[in-house]
């Protein structure tokens, strides 16, 4: 089963968080389908069940604007031999069309059980093979007892991100795979909430009953629950928003995509323009409401500060280690070396109180002290003492030594 964008929708795209709507009926494989009912030795052309063919959008859509949504019903860790058969069948059918259309990304269905060793055995298998498609896997948010530690915990107690963690441990913590989170009305504790921020969380899907009614019919989220939207969009999480809409919800103003016969529609990160005329005349969406509401909370976020916005390419990712001492480093290395405002500050700051320490008062104008900067660069450490001695009123005399014949060229030039 897979899902994707409507084609005809304009696309907004929001730097820290994208919005785009897909329908789950939209399907390519046949919901019905098990491979266990095909007979054996039929005179078929042995074609998949699949709903469509890859030339149903360009590569370049597939590759762009789809992510594929792996069948529900699947489940390898079954007491049903045949399910399990059949489930590790289809979960390798399903990711190698998906691999064959290029998409970035298929939503595995979560683990039906705290057992998913099978599971987590076919999916590691799978990754092995796999070209650059990521596998989110759909893990709950929650934990029974927040207070309760991992060795206490009975057997009945959930700790959904102990799960993860087994699971991923199983997969031998492959990179290409991440997390989409399934967000409920209610949420653990805060503490339980940081751990997944140091995971590789992709997606957050946010289900229509996790959201409030306002004085004005329209709906919201409680305050812990925009805490954590806001949370999400500062990290680049995608969201997403799931289910029925409630019947006391309007609809919304516009349409994003294509009726859904079960009234049930899965929104998965890109945001139609908001005032676009190209809408005259289009239906509304059943779930336009809570769009606009996620939309709301994303535009009244403060912009990101510039050294963030520097950073952004940079995290959670492992830089290579530099070789200073062997290789001349080039101006934009330095220059992303001191952005890092907070090193220099704390150099800075440390200097003064070791002039203070060293320097009483009444010996401040008479006595000077040397310091040496070894590998000044092109010398932010060096501005920093001297404007540690500026501001304790202690005489010093700097030597910087640096190896760079280019970075010296702009120690002379700043001295």
């Amino acid at each position: 089963m897979f899902c994707w964008y409507n084609d005809l929708i304009p696309i907004l795209l929001i730097p820290r968080a994208l919005l785009f709507i897909s329908d789950t009926d939209q399907c390519l494989m046949d919901p019905t389908y098990r491979p266990s009912l095909i007979v054996s030795g039929s005179t078929g052309i042995g074609a998949l069940p699949f709903a469509g063919s890859d030339l149903v959008l360009s590569p370049t859509q597939w590759s762009s604007h789809v992510v594929g949504k792996i069948s529900s019903w699947i489940d390898l860790d079954s007491e049903d031999e045949m399910l399990r058969q059949d489930s590790e069948i289809a979960l390798k059918q399903e990711i190698g069309w998906a691999s064959h259309l290029s998409l970035q990304a298929c939503l595995l269905p979560a683990p039906k059980g705290a057992a998913c060793g099978n599971y987590a055995r076919c999916v590691n298998q799978i990754l092995q093979n796999l070209s650059n498609m990521q596998l989110w896997l759909r893990i709950p948010l929650e934990k029974s007892d927040d207070d309760t530690t991992d060795e206490n915990m009975a057997g009945g107690e959930v700790d959904s991100w102990e799960l993860w963690n087994s699971f991923r441990h199983l997969c031998e913590s492959h990179s290409q795979l991440s997390i989409a989170l399934d967000i409920s009305c209610s949420l653990p504790s805060a503490n339980s909430l940081g751990r997944w921020f140091g995971e590789s969380v992709r997606a957050a899907i946010l289900h229509t009953s996790s959201f409030l009614t306002n004085a004005r019919g329209y709906p919201c989220l409680s305050k812990r629950h925009q805490k954590l939207l806001t949370m999400f969009f500062d990290h680049s999480i995608q969201i997403v928003v799931s289910g029925k809409p409630a019947d006391n919800h309007p609809m919304g103003t516009l349409e994003l995509g294509a009726k859904s016969t079960d009234n049930h529609v899965e929104v998965f990160s890109c945001m139609p323009m908001f005032g676009s005329s190209c809408y005259a005349g289009i239906q509304r969406h059943p779930l336009r409401s809570y769009l606009d509401y996620v939309g709301y909370l994303y535009q009244k976020m403060d912009p990101l500060p510039e050294q963030e916005r520097f950073e952004l390419a940079y995290r959670d990712f492992l830089q290579s280690p530099l070789q200073p001492l062997m290789d001349n480093l080039e101006a934009q290395t330095y220059e992303t070396f001191e952005k890092d405002t907070v090193k220099y500050i704390q150099y800075q700051r440390a200097i003064s109180k070791a002039l203070l320490d060293r320097i009483p008062d009444e010996q401040a104008s008479t006595v000077t002290t040397v310091l040496m900067v070894v590998g000044a660069g092109r010398g932010p450490l060096v501005r920093a003492s001297l404007q540690a001695a500026e501001e304790t009123g202690r005489k010093l005399r700097v030597y910087a030594v640096e190896k760079n014949p280019n970075a010296v060229v702009t120690l002379h030039v700043s001295s």
